[in-house]
C-alpha cells in the first residue's frame, strides 16, 4: 500500500489540485498535507508545478507567493475570495 505523499505524488502527476482539494483526497487535515507538500517539493525538485491563488473579486493575482497555502485575504481589495493555489507534478520523462 503507497504512503500518503506517495498517494500525493499520483495525484498531483494526474491533475492539478488545491491543498484543500488534496486534503479531501488523501483525508488528511490541511496542515499535514502542507507539511507533506514541503516534503515532496524536495523529493521531485522543479518538477512540482504552483499556479499562483487569485482573488475572484478584483482578479488579483499572488505572484510572489512561495507558500502552498490559501490566502486569506487580498492586499487590493480585501476580499476574502480567494482561489488557489494550484499544484500539480510535471511527470519525469
Amino acid at each position: 500500500m503507497p504512503t500518503r505523499r506517495e498517494q500525493m505524488i499520483s495525484y498531483l502527476e494526474a491533475s492539478e489540485y488545491t491543498v484543500k482539494d488534496l486534503a479531501a483526497l488523501i483525508k488528511s487535515n490541511m496542515r499535514d498535507t502542507i507539511d507533506d507538500l514541503d516534503h515532496i517539493k524536495h523529493t521531485v525538485g522543479k518538477r512540482l508545478k504552483t499556479r499562483s491563488a487569485e482573488c475572484t473579486s478584483c482578479h488579483f493575482v499572488f505572484r510572489k507567493r512561495d507558500r502552498m497555502n490559501t490566502p486569506s485575504r487580498c492586499p487590493k481589495c480585501k476580499s476574502e475570495r480567494i482561489v488557489g493555489p494550484w499544484i500539480s507534478i510535471k511527470k519525469a520523462s
